[in-house]
């Protein structure tokens, strides 16, 4: 329930910033084709001599005045497709690392430590998983594909088993950075809001 809200909230700006990127890329390019110009840039958004706002702008009324307000969810069952599976593997992962290394540590190591381990490691296996989902949704979501599995089939054309890397070190450096921060905060709170009389219970 959590992926859903969040991505509910998150979409709409999750499609702005890529197309953000990708016009990034556009702009640095030199000797592109208008063919490929217009596969990187399908929005045909002129992004010379403007800034990070008007750029934004710009996908926002391009976005609106093509598909109007649901713009701004399109491939939004894809991102629940792709993160829904990731939040679930991710705490299933990360409960069985925690068993498996607190079973392993010497009992001198802090827990929390323990669990600061657990929590990247669930993160890179859980995005090596579900790292073909999270193309598919990209792309859908960027180049205006018809159908999802569409966008599937144009990636294995060009690809083939390429989409279970593609993207892959960007994603695993924001997955253990994510996993690693949000962890070290949930496990401490969690621990600084145990009742006084409890705490002597408590392994940090």
């Amino acid at each position: 329930m959590a992926s859903v809200v969040g991505q509910t909230i998150i979409v709409p700006f999750d499609i702005i910033s890529q197309h953000m990127m990708i016009l990034g890329q556009l702009r640095s390019a030199r000797g592109m084709t208008h063919q490929v110009a217009h596969l990187v840039n399908p929005l045909n958004i002129n992004c010379q001599s403007k800034t990070k706002f008007d750029i934004f702008l710009s996908i926002s009324r391009e976005i609106y005045r093509l598909d109007g307000f649901r713009g701004f969810y399109r491939g939004y069952c894809a991102s629940l497709g792709a993160y829904v599976p990731n939040g679930a593997l991710w705490w299933s992962f990360y409960q069985f690392f925690s068993d498996e290394l607190g079973s392993l540590a010497p009992i001198w190591v802090p827990e929390l430590v323990v669990r600061c381990f657990a929590a990247p490691l669930s993160g890179v296996t859980s995005s090596l998983l579900t790292n073909p989902l999270d193309i598919v949704r990209a792309r859908f979501q960027v180049h205006r594909y018809n159908s999802y599995f569409g966008t599937f089939f144009v990636l294995w054309q060009e690809e083939r088993f390429g989409i279970f890397t593609k993207g892959l070190s960007a994603r695993l450096v924001q997955s253990i950075t994510f996993s690693f921060c949000g962890i070290l905060g949930y496990e401490t709170i969690k621990r600084l809001c145990v009742y006084e009389e409890y705490k002597h219970h408590i392994r940090w």
